[in-house]
């Protein structure tokens, strides 16, 4: 009887050891390799990661509750987009009223002290903004130029390669990220290759980021997708 126990016991241990890791590690791991784009309001975040508000998503929606990137259908099934937050996650300081009492004084006086300094430099920056408002009407102008050039050059290259030009959906969320090949579109965003992908995974027919774990449910046929989006 006791050599059965033991019998059992070993072979469960190697029945377990031999289980390959759960599909949410891959999602933690996702999540601390965008833990660069929390906070920053480019809209550089890809959905699953960390963020402070909808301007850190790629998705343009940072879900209540959590605080992370998710499409905003998938946010509607729950409290929605809109999370704001210092910290990913809801963290908050705590100070006691005493603390609090004396950085409140000091902030007072501190105010006081520099009323007359921001006063004078209130004009200065007034100029200043007149100043880069001026430049950034003149860098949008060039990034016009640049992508106007630049779209009959990469259907030149397309051609020349044999290749069908991607056709991007400029409308959809991510597109910006399409083609790019830097791993920095998320998932259910387009994608040309599996190297688009934060998650590795441009899940064909359709050329979608997916999940590995999931890129061959719905539809979907697995990894590996290439060509146009």
């Amino acid at each position: 009887m006791v050599r059965i126990s033991v019998a059992a016991t070993l072979a469960f241990a190697i029945t377990a050891f031999a289980i390959p890791n759960h599909p949410l590690s891959g999602l933690a791991a996702r999540q601390a390799a965008g833990s660069q784009n929390v906070g920053k309001g480019d809209g550089s975040q890809f959905i699953t990661g960390q963020c402070t508000s909808d301007a850190d998503c790629a998705s343009k929606c940072c879900a209540k509750g959590k605080g992370q990137c998710a499409a905003e259908a998938v946010a509607n099934e729950g409290a929605g987009c809109g999370f704001t937050s210092a910290a990913a996650g809801g963290a908050s300081s705590s100070k006691t009223p005493t603390s609090s009492a004396a950085a409140s004084a000091s902030s007072a006086a501190a105010g006081a002290a520099s009323k007359n300094k921001a006063s004078a430099s209130a004009a200065a920056g007034s100029k200043a903004s007149a100043s880069a408002a001026a430049g950034s009407k003149a860098s949008a102008s060039a990034a016009a130029g640049s992508k106007a050039s630049s779209a009959p050059a990469s259907a030149s290259s397309a051609a020349a390669s044999g290749k069908k030009a991607a056709a991007v959906d400029t409308s959809k969320p991510g597109s910006q990220n399409v083609g790019k090949a830097d791993g920095s579109q998320f998932i259910t965003g387009q994608c040309t290759s599996d190297a688009d992908c934060a998650s590795g995974c441009c899940a064909k027919p359709k050329g979608v980021c997916s999940a590995e774990a999931v890129s061959n449910v719905d539809g979907k046929q697995g990894c590996g997708f290439t060509g146009s989006a």
